[in-house]
């Protein structure tokens, strides 16, 4: 029988990747695991506003969940969704300013 664990999925975690580099990874689902995101909170940690995009997988076209949102200086933001991950899919981030953004990503774990 499957199991299932309200978590925090990921973070927080810093966003340091960004768009002229590699993206920062905020999780990967383990085999046998579904994760069910059902919030993301992001918050700018600098004086500067600043853009961030998150995708399944890489966070590019077609893969975005968010483009490019500019997120105003010491601001903090909540999405609610029900995102589903399979096993071995990843949530990836990309942002303007290294390190300015935190990510926590919440929801549930299901395993088989």
């Amino acid at each position: 029988m499957a199991s299932t664990t309200p978590k925090r999925i990921a973070g927080p975690a810093a966003v340091v990747g960004t768009t002229s580099g590699a993206p920062t990874t905020l999780v990967t689902v383990p085999t046998s695991h579904t994760y069910v995101v059902k919030q993301i909170t992001f918050c700018n940690v600098t004086a500067s506003a600043c853009n961030l995009s998150i995708g399944i997988g890489s966070p590019v076209s077609p893969n975005l969940l968010m483009a490019a949102r500019s997120v105003p200086a010491n601001t903090d933001v909540q999405i609610n969704m029900a995102l589903v991950l399979v096993a071995a899919e990843t949530v990836q981030a990309f942002a303007s300013i290294a390190s300015a953004i935190n990510i926590t990503l919440e929801g549930w774990d299901y395993a088989a």
